[in-house]
């Protein structure tokens, strides 16, 4: 599928809660227990809405011809020192995995992020793992944790 790349607006929330619930259901089912209670769409949907309104967090999407979205990621400033590289929410909706359109969009995050970089620090980027990975709770109820990798792009 050919998709273009672009940025979410505050509208695309519902949208984006529809897709980031789809990705994570199908992908988490094999470790999602049966008797878990399902992700509450409403919380989901207004940190959605709070992602989209923020001035310094960009929500990458790509949309297909149609114009529906089909996949998204959130770059920006990494939460524990506030440097701009921070990846996350990286959904490609399931109907379209395998197509590169997460590819694209880590791509299009990664070099903005690194361009970002660039111009506050005026050098180019490293690109290494630092440090250990990270776990991160994303879903108690079914203890489900994200994993927090770091590539360092600073200069």
């Amino acid at each position: 599928m050919d998709v273009t790349i672009g940025t979410a607006v505050p509208g695309d929330a519902d949208v984006l809660t529809a897709l980031h619930h789809r990705a994570a259901l199908v992908a988490f089912a094999h470790i999602f227990p049966s008797d878990a209670p399902a992700p509450d769409v409403e919380i989901d949907r207004a940190h959605w809405a709070d992602c989209l309104s923020a001035g310094d967090v960009r929500a990458h999407v790509a949309r297909g011809e149609d114009g529906r979205i089909v996949g998204v990621v959130l770059a920006g400033p990494d939460p524990d020192d506030g440097r701009p590289g921070h990846l996350s929410r990286f959904y490609v909706d399931p109907d379209h995995w395998g197509e590169g359109i997460g590819t694209e969009l880590y791509a299009t995050a990664i070099g903005e992020t690194g361009a970002a970089l660039r111009r506050r620090d005026a050098v180019g980027p490293r690109r290494q793992p630092s440090g250990s990975p990270r776990r991160l709770t994303t879903f108690a109820p079914a203890g489900i944790d994200d994993v927090q990798y770091r590539i360092d792009l600073s200069p």
